[in-house]
């Protein structure tokens, strides 16, 4: 996560913009928080968006909670149970081999990371997949538990209801470590509430963006 922090501060060294906002989604939201806490000074705002402050094993074990709970919820649909299946049989959010590897995975998983992906699916542009892989990605341990109480910067953190992979619980406790920030529910959202709530993610995102100018 550090390095990925240092290769975003050189993008924005490289914008050339003063200070920011920065929206970092899932483990781009890690990086933004690791961004924060080692160079809080350097950003306007910051929007963590379906995150968490942690990358450990009791991530992935609230997500295979989680999952659990989705599959459940949908008894009735085969693409449900499937996508339980395919995440308990390959160790969860755990990295695969390759490319390849890891976009089969995330095609079967795929359902779970929405509310309601039959709805999803009938919006007009159904969700479509691809990924770019960095063989060098090292998923080793992570927390910013004990230093998010560093992160000063102005913080909007937004999370789905129904967030299997990041769910809200650590939003909130995100929320009540980082002393200047707000929590934005979608409550009929998963992982891609930009999708399944994308008027009420952009006006969050908006006025946010708006206090910081």
């Amino acid at each position: 996560m550090p390095t990925y922090a240092r290769f975003l501060e050189a993008v924005l060294d490289h914008i050339g913009e003063a200070r920011p906002v920065v929206l970092g989604h899932s483990h781009g939201g890690m990086v933004v928080l690791e961004l924060a806490i080692q160079n809080s000074h350097r950003l306007g705002g910051v929007i963590a968006y379906d995150t968490a402050p942690i990358y450990t094993d009791e991530l992935w074990n609230e997500a295979a909670r989680q999952m659990t709970a989705f599959a459940a919820r949908w008894p009735d649909r085969p693409e449900a149970a499937a996508a339980a299946r395919a995440w308990h049989a390959s160790a969860g959010g755990q990295p695969r081999d390759d490319a390849a590897a890891e976009k089969k995975f995330l095609a079967d998983v795929l359902p779970a990371y929405f509310a309601d992906y039959r709805r999803a699916s009938s919006l007009g542009c159904p969700p479509a997949l691809d990924i770019t892989w960095d063989p060098n990605r090292n998923n080793g341990i992570w927390s910013a538990r004990t230093r998010l109480g560093e992160i000063d910067t102005p913080t909007l953190i937004i999370c789905g209801d129904f967030d299997f992979v990041c769910p809200p619980r650590w939003s909130k406790e995100m929320c009540a470590a980082i002393r200047n920030s707000k929590l934005c529910e979608l409550h009929d959202s998963g992982h891609f509430g930009h999708q399944e709530q994308s008027q009420d993610f952009v006006s969050a995102v908006l006025r946010f963006v708006r206090t910081r100018h």
